[in-house]
C-alpha cells in the first residue's frame, strides 16, 4: 500500500512512534506529521519530514499542497528519512543494541 502513497499523513499527537511513519520512511513516502514527543528523537522538521504543530484541515492541506508542488523537498525528505531509519531504526541496529545491553 505504501508504495501506492504520494504522501503520508499522520495526525495522531499522543502515543509512542507510530509504525506507520517507520513504513513510510522504508518505502521513502514523504511524511507530514503533528508534532509528538513519541517521534521527536528521530523526525526532523525539514530534515526527514514536516511538523505541523496545528491539527486543522488547513495546515494539513497547506503542507499535502507544499510537497506536491516541491519535488526537490519531497525527495529530500525521503532520502533523509530512508537513512534517518537506517541510521537508527533498522532490524540490525536494533538488534545490536539489545545485544549489547543483554550481552548476547
Amino acid at each position: 500500500i505504501f508504495s501506492m502513497l504520494d504522501i503520508m499523513v499522520n495526525t495522531s499527537a499522543i502515543g509512542s512512534f507510530p509504525t506507520s511513519i517507520l513504513e513510510a520512511m522504508i518505502f521513502k513516502v514523504p511524511i507530514i506529521t503533528l508534532y509528538n514527543p513519541g517521534i521527536m528523537n528521530i523526525m526532523r522538521d525539514e530534515y526527514n519530514c514536516l511538523i505541523l504543530k496545528d491539527n486543522d484541515a488547513s495546515s494539513i492541506g497547506d503542507a499535502v499542497i507544499r510537497l506536491l508542488k516541491d519535488v526537490e523537498l519531497s525527495n529530500k525528505l525521503t532520502v533523509n528519512a530512508l537513512n534517518t531509519f537506517e541510521e537508527k531504526c533498522s532490524f540490525e541496529k536494533t538488534f545490536d543494541e539489545i545485544s549489547a545491553i543483554s550481552n548476547l
